[in-house]
């Protein structure tokens, strides 16, 4: 599994491409979830929803400053984010795998054949908090 970028705003997480791919389709999952979206929201979605789940190593881009180009469209990123972050945490220490092969949509032979440890999932939740709230220092960070 290749390395992706989530760039924002010049600074960038450098991270396995599943760890994205999953953060993608869940807030995809979540978008799924609103009854009224605003139509910047509806291209993001098929954008997200195509990067995770294409499955080319090492070229994952969500294009976040191509769709937060203000401050309510990265609050309503952020707020997606941190449904998707509890939603992680509420698996407990590991997501089982039945889940993750529905979410990408995984069917045997290339299926995930192992529940997967939650912590480098939040871990990534995390950073890209840092990411969007400013906070992050270096240019790059890993995840």
């Amino acid at each position: 599994m290749g390395h992706s970028f989530t760039s924002f705003r010049e600074k960038h997480i450098r991270s396995k491409d599943y760890k994205v791919e999953t953060w993608l389709l869940l807030v995809v999952s979540e978008i799924d979830d609103l009854t009224d979206k605003p139509e910047w929201l509806n291209q993001a979605r098929v954008c997200w929803e195509d990067q995770g789940m294409q499955g080319v190593n090492g070229s994952i881009d969500p294009n976040l400053d191509d769709y937060l180009i203000d401050d309510d469209r990265i609050n309503m990123f952020k707020t997606l984010c941190c449904r998707v972050y509890s939603k992680l945490e509420g698996f407990g220490e590991t997501i089982p795998r039945e889940f993750l092969n529905r979410l990408h949509e995984l069917e045997s032979p290339n299926d995930i054949r192992e529940d997967n440890v939650t912590e480098p999932y939040l871990s990534f939740g995390r950073k890209l908090k840092s990411l969007l709230d400013g906070e992050q220092t270096e240019e790059c960070v890993d995840a």
